[in-house]
């Protein structure tokens, strides 16, 4: 196999963290080859930090440092920079127990495989003690760095019968960064916020840390001094001083307690190498399966014939013969009819329908198709889509359990332009699309983004069966479509998740042909965009329109907020609060415009009718939502944790409005400081009296889909 070194120009001085697997790899017959510019294509790269490009190949991370204690490294701020750079990983191989549980605990499922615990440069620790040798070892960071008290105690140390050595951390003179030597050396070791320092605590050596006042002038303090960062609990079996003083008095204690090296706390050092080759060669295994692996296709349609039979076609063109779960939402064109004769001659392929008359909608037959594949992957494709030869190859190289990885789409320009796609017109109907042109395009673009991510999740995706049965599938209440995609994104999130694009993985989507478009495309405005394209916006179906309409209020429903994401298409969910409004002068419109964004609304009109009206076309029991008598008015502020009174006829701008309903999570996240609320805060904000009791949020009941059909 080929390994690559991943080191970039200003990481060579890390280098001999790598030693010892290289010699053990290359005396296993492996070749190993320079990618400092992650471009050749090896069978998996080794990199020394987090990444923040692309590589043509998988990487595997093998940090620099044990245990690390500077702020730039496993932070237990899961915000912290450093977790979204490990999203670009697949393997880590962590250095300790530690750093592998908090890198699961962070990341969930979307965290790196971890396929052992090594930490292989101290495999090249051998102990040479003299009895009369102190090793320095400082970090290079000036408000770090412990200089100005060590450098001066060279007379005192020399009394005691001591030699001071130092090794300056390599990042300030780009040199040869290995402490090893000078751990294998020294007796006692001083350091100051080195992570050499925890390292020599591990091999049983003496240490002394030093801290000073002048440390807090350092940029990222709060983070280093971090009492829950990983490090600080080895610091206990050293010495902490604070001046010239209390450092001669700790070496003293060494030196007249006679305490000398003790057994390391950490294991097997010699054997680490070998582990660490022995994950490699298992990951390159794991790789080399992933392009044999079958992958189900599950594609649902509904009067799509002449779409499906194109989609279904353009799978078969790829290498290897994948299995197609066709699934019939009660078409009246010929598609079962087809699927049938299909099933018959292609015995890859199982089919299912709905027998009708009404649709149950793609939300539903897409779990029915992920419930009968027999592989352990699937991908979600849509019956108006058209599959690269590469699609599926290009698309589970980025795929482990715990990650949802999305392809490519190619548009025609019938929707606005995104960075998550590639606008270009190869027809805006089967009858209009080039094939020979969409497989030449193609074949520039796979060279162009190879191996390129990033990072957000739509149409197509694959992922692991049992990641999705997890969390319950897609969820009945955006039945029969609309939003069931957005909702079940937020749920990967919320449940860690890693959500990838492949960008190299192209489909030609020709888009929303069994609703939105089902009545063919009539361009209703020609629409010019800034980059001097035009977005030829299609007229949307009736069905489309209401449809929408009401599964939005379900939106609302459920996660008191607007559909969010980032410009690639990555879920923003926002706090989600157990709210109540007392509403005065309320009338049934304005009832209708806010009940979605509460989970109760107490109103001073009878709203019977509007009950009526909501439940028969909503999930949820909508009579459990709504009360209109004075005298529940203190149960409805017992019973919830944010209380919103105001007068209906003060609602007068869109302002007031946004304030009620989108803005909300975030005006009462403004008011949370963190400190104890005891009974609770009160407060105005603008014609609104609102009354917070508890910060507790609800955005993670809603991961796991365990609701059918059923009022809510």
């Amino acid at each position: 196999m080929i390994i690559g070194i991943g080191l970039r120009p200003y990481e060579k001085h890390l280098a001999p963290f790598l030693d010892p697997i290289i010699k053990e790899l290359t005396g296993r017959g492996h070749r190993v080859i320079d990618n400092t510019f992650l471009n050749k294509q090896c069978d998996l790269t080794l990199v020394v930090d987090v990444p923040v490009e692309n590589c043509t190949s998988p990487r595997m991370l093998v940090p620099h440092s044990i245990l690390p204690i500077k702020g730039v490294h496993f932070m237990p701020d899961e915000t912290h920079i450093f977790w979204k750079r490990m999203r670009r990983l697949e393997y880590f191989l962590p250095p300790s127990i530690e750093e592998g549980e908090l890198t699961k605990k962070i990341m969930g499922g979307s965290a790196p495989i971890m396929p052992a615990i090594a930490y292989p440069k101290i495999d090249t620790y051998v102990s040479r003690k003299t009895g009369n040798k102190i090793g320095y070892m400082p970090t290079f960071n000036e408000e770090l760095s412990a200089d100005n008290i060590v450098l001066e105690c060279v007379e005192d140390f020399r009394k005691l019968g001591y030699g001071l050595h130092v090794k300056q951390h390599g990042v300030k003179t780009r040199a040869n960064d290995s402490n090893t030597p000078l751990l294998n050396e020294s007796d006692i070791v001083i350091t100051d916020f080195s992570s050499s320092g925890i390292e020599a605590i591990l091999l049983g050596i003496p240490t002394i840390f030093v801290r000073q006042e002048k440390n807090k002038n350092y940029e990222h303090w709060d983070q280093t001094n971090h009492p829950d960062l990983i490090g600080r609990g080895i610091e206990q079996y050293g010495y902490i001083v604070h001046n010239k003083e209390e450092l001669i008095d700790a070496i003293k204690v060494i030196k007249e307690r006679n305490i000398g090296i003790g057994e390391p706390m950490i294991k097997d050092i010699g054997k680490h190498s070998a582990i660490a080759v022995n994950a490699i060669e298992s990951i390159v295994e794991i790789e080399q399966m992933k392009q044999t692996e079958k992958v189900s296709f599950i594609m649902p349609s509904r009067n799509n014939l002449d779409y499906v039979k194109q989609a279904y076609n353009s799978i078969r063109e790829i290498e290897i013969k994948h299995p197609i779960i066709l699934l019939d939402d009660a078409s009246v064109d010929g598609t079962w009819e087809w699927m049938q004769k299909i099933s018959e001659t292609d015995k890859d392929v199982k089919i299912y329908r709905n027998e009708g008359p009404e649709r149950v909608g793609h939300t539903i037959l897409y779990d029915v198709g992920v419930k009968l594949s027999d592989t352990d992957i699937f991908t979600i494709f849509h019956a108006d889509m058209v599959a690269s030869k590469n699609y599926i190859k290009n698309t589970i190289k980025h795929l482990h359990k715990g990650r949802v990885v999305a392809g490519t789409r190619v548009e025609p320009p019938l929707h606005p332009p995104g960075p998550e796609k590639i606008i270009s017109n190869l027809g805006m109907s089967l009858e209009e699309f080039n094939e020979k042109k969409f497989n030449k395009i193609v074949n520039i673009y796979e060279q162009q983004f190879n191996n390129q991510i990033t990072f957000g999740l739509f149409a197509p995706w694959m992922m692991y069966k049992e990641d999705f049965l997890a969390i319950g599938g897609h969820d009945p209440l955006f039945a029969p479509m609309e939003l069931e995609d957005s909702d079940i994104f937020n749920r990967f999130v919320l449940a860690k998740y890693g959500l990838i694009q492949s960008r190299d993985a192209f489909v030609y989507h020709m888009t929303c042909r069994g609703s939105r478009f089902k009545d063919g495309i009539e361009i209703e405005k020609e629409i010019p965009l800034p980059d001097g394209t035009i977005w030829y916006k299609p007229k949307d179906s009736e069905e489309y329109k209401q449809l929408r309409e009401q599964k939005f209020r379900e939106w609302h429903r459920k996660w008191h907020s607007d559909v969010l994401h980032d410009s690639s298409l990555y879920p923003v969910i926002k706090p989600k609060y157990n709210i109540a409004f007392i509403i005065k002068d309320c009338t049934k419109g304005l009832l209708a415009n806010l009940e979605p964004w509460a989970d109760y609304v107490l109103v001073d009109f009878d709203p019977f009718n509007y009950i009526v009206e909501e439940n028969a076309k909503s999930c949820y029991d909508i009579g459990k939502k709504i009360g209109h008598t004075k005298a529940v008015r203190q149960e409805v502020i017992e019973a919830h944790n944010i209380i919103i009174e105001f007068n209906g006829l003060e609602l007068k701008t869109i302002e007031q409005f946004n304030q009620i309903t989108k803005d909300l999570s975030d005006i009462i996240t403004s008011v949370n400081d963190g400190e104890d609320i005891g009974n609770g805060v009160e407060f105005e904000w603008d014609i609104f009296h609102m009354l917070v009791k508890s910060f507790k949020t609800y955005e993670m009941d809603n991961i796991t889909n365990d609701i059918d059909d059923i009022k809510r």
